[in-house]
């Protein structure tokens, strides 16, 4: 069987690469592209079933931001080691001028610039067969395992760093998320 894993930023993707990876199972990795974007740039690709997790969208965009501590920085060293200047000048530093001005004018400025990062999980879904949450992935999980015949534990341990830039939400971090991602709110039902 041909399963594909599309992986939505900041829901647990790495950890489940990683869990295929150790498991020595094959997948096809979709990264973090829609079914559709990733067929019309591979017109060879096929899968036989999909996958997804989604996540509550005020705890993903807050793990985002508190990910871009690192992320970012090491993004920016790649690319000077890449002697890709226009990456680190028209990209990375205005990332990185966004991320200090804080959560919100961060997540203002990813969302007026079209980052990937940020894109709503509406679209992620699209054509997907299966839907597992991230508040329920010890259990939900499970519906892959069975798929590929192996029960081997998920450990959720990639990009997990212990300390957080951010670790409440605001006035202004909330209506900030509902600003931009109401509809994945409400397809959800995703709450505080």
């Amino acid at each position: 069987m041909r399963l594909a894993l599309v992986h939505i930023p900041k829901t647990a993707g790495a950890s489940i690469a990683k869990w295929f990876r150790t498991n020595k199972i094959t997948y096809q990795p979709v990264g973090h592209l829609t079914l559709q974007e990733r067929k019309n740039r591979d017109p060879d690709f096929e899968c036989d079933k999909s996958f997804t997790i989604v996540r509550n969208t005020y705890s993903r965009m807050l793990s985002l931001y508190n990910f871009g501590k690192y992320k970012i920085p090491k993004s920016i060293w790649r690319a000077r080691k890449e002697n890709d200047i226009d990456m680190i000048n028209n990209y990375y530093n205005p990332m990185q001028a966004a991320w200090e001005k804080g959560i919100v004018y961060y997540i203002d400025y990813s969302v007026d610039n079209d980052l990937r990062s940020v894109m709503c999980q509406t679209k992620f879904i699209e054509d997907v067969d299966i839907l597992l949450k991230f508040e329920n992935l010890n259990y939900d999980f499970a519906k892959v395992q069975n798929l590929v015949n192996c029960n081997a534990p998920l450990t959720q341990q990639i990009h997990n760093y212990k300390e957080k830039t951010v670790t409440e939400y605001s006035e202004a971090y909330i209506n900030c998320i509902k600003r931009h991602f109401q509809k994945d709110l409400d397809l959800f039902e995703y709450v505080l």
